[in-house]
């Protein structure tokens, strides 16, 4: 058998996180209306493969199902998905984390004890799921680091010597980097940390290149994106 919507749609034209949505929504509804029994359904990540918006739908959807029917169901599930969470209260939570030895242990809920029910998504991540690192992909973070090492590196070197013929290497490094550190800063996403990075690369050429030259590297970063506005 096959099943077609409204739209003349069947089950091998939906996506792969699609038919997985409905596909579990269908043996749980079937199972639990075939036999007359209570039941204790075991979910190992149901939420893999699913679209961001359908995690955030999971609960709700799942939660029609049970109140369709007259049976008592203790679902018991398994997660990483902060949306998941954030349907369901602390207290029915257990948080699992590894201790030191790499064996699996459980923790005493959120760090901060904070609730999980209608929480923030970020908080969640940063907090639940032990990113304590951080949110951003490593391979940006390294890049913004590699700017943020660089300048620390050149404000050491500025202030250790009175001879400032140190900083020669450090001028050359830039002038090599340049255009990709100024290509990573403006492409950054977070309104804030892109300021940051910009006055630490605005810093840094202080430093390096003098104050005339570093005065004219911004002016033809000024007039670039005038430019650029003028044309759009």
């Amino acid at each position: 058998f096959n099943f077609q919507d409204k739209e003349g749609r069947k089950y091998n034209d939906l996506s792969h996180g699609e038919k997985s949505i409905f596909g579990q929504a269908i043996n749980i509804y079937d199972k639990i209306n075939a036999h007359n029994n209570n039941w204790l359904i075991f979910l190992d990540e149901p939420d893999i493969s699913l679209h961001p918006v359908w995690q955030k739908k999971y609960m709700h959807e799942l939660n029609n199902i049970i109140l369709n029917t007259d049976k008592k169901i203790h679902l018991i599930f398994t997660t990483h998905s902060p949306f998941l969470l954030s349907d369901i209260p602390k207290q029915n939570i257990i948080f699992l984390d590894k201790d030191k030895n790499g064996n699996c242990k459980v923790v005493d809920g959120l760090k901060e004890k904070k609730q999980t029910f209608g929480a923030n998504i970020h908080i969640l991540l940063s907090d639940s799921f032990f990113m304590e690192d951080g949110l951003m992909g490593e391979f940006a973070k390294g890049k913004i680091n590699e700017i943020i090492d660089f300048y620390k590196e050149v404000e050491k070197e500025n202030k250790n010597k009175k001879d400032k013929s140190n900083l020669e290497p450090l001028k050359t490094r830039y002038k090599s980097d340049k255009k990709r550190f100024w290509q990573t800063q403006s492409i950054i996403g977070e309104d804030y940390l892109k300021q940051v990075i910009k006055n630490h690369l605005v810093e840094i050429e202080s430093i390096l290149l003098g104050h005339d030259e570093a005065k004219q590297e911004e002016i033809k970063r000024l007039r670039a994106e005038a430019d650029k506005l003028e044309n759009m």
